[in-house]
């Protein structure tokens, strides 16, 4: 199964009306996540704006010498469904659990460093009772 995903401009930081100079694909290409899809032009800067998603180029809704915007539609990908949302998901997975095993090494760190050398942030703790 496969679903179309729109592709769309990212936000420019407050730039308007943009130059478009370069389309770095064509219809038909097969590009991967981070591939360039095209080339804008600020008064400051070239910048290539990337893929969000791996797939086929269906249709590219741009031409060179364009001015765009943050949100114009730049393309519509075919996406295959069933093997792409089970990497995905596999992937966010993998980043939940490193994500909660290192917060729990460093929370770990954190109250041994404070009980070892009697000081925690800068405020020594005493070892004497009342």
């Amino acid at each position: 199964m496969s679903t179309i995903q729109d592709i769309f401009i990212p936000d420019l930081g407050g730039d308007t009306d943009v130059d478009l100079i370069e389309i770095m694909v064509s219809v038909g290409d097969v590009v991967e996540v981070e591939d360039g899809l095209i080339t804008l032009e600020t008064e400051k800067a070239s910048m290539d704006v990337p893929t969000t998603h791996a797939g086929l180029v269906k249709e590219i809704l741009l031409e060179v010498g364009a001015k765009v915007n943050s949100g114009d539609l730049i393309a519509r990908i075919e996406i295959q469904g069933e093997e792409t949302s089970l990497k995905e998901d596999t992937e966010d997975t993998k980043v939940e659990e490193n994500t909660k095993r290192r917060n729990k090494r460093r929370s770990g760190r954190k109250i041994n460093y404070c009980f070892r050398f009697k000081y925690c942030y800068g405020l020594r703790i005493s070892s004497k009772r009342a």
